[in-house]
């Protein structure tokens, strides 16, 4: 295996012959493009699932069409709820300031009105959320 030794790494193949084979190889490799590393960090605003992290551009929100036009119908009948809701909280608030019988009615309305109106409200953020934490 001296000075001008030609070794063999296959049967009937030269070192030149391996080496040409593994440099072709080696720019195959090269060139390859590996699938991007995915991590499941986020999940669909909607039903819950993991969503895949893309290498690049904005993270997913939503694991398909389906979901983000669900959310998008959820998000317009919260809106109609809650403004809905807040009508009947400005009425019960007018019926308990003119209230002459019963304004713990009144009040205890406006209070069961209030809570149904933040759980909507933190619905509608849940699918509406960016993810920004700035503002």
């Amino acid at each position: 295996m001296g000075g001008g030794e030609s070794r063999t790494c296959m049967p009937g193949e030269t070192t030149y012959q391996a080496r040409v084979c593994l440099a072709k190889m080696s720019k195959y490799v090269l060139r390859r493009k590996e699938p991007p590393e995915m991590t499941t960090t986020a999940l669909c605003r909607k039903c819950g699932t993991p969503l895949p992290e893309p290498s690049k551009g904005r993270p997913r929100a939503y694991c398909g069409v389906g979901c983000r036009r669900a959310a998008e119908r959820e998000v317009r009948r919260l809106d109609t709820t809650i403004a809905a809701l807040e009508g009947r909280q400005l009425s019960h608030q007018e019926s308990a300031a003119f209230a002459n019988g019963r304004p713990e009615y009144h009040e205890a309305k406006i209070a069961h009105l209030q809570v149904a109106i933040a759980t909507a409200e933190a619905r509608m953020r849940d699918l509406l959320d960016t993810g920004d934490n700035d503002a």
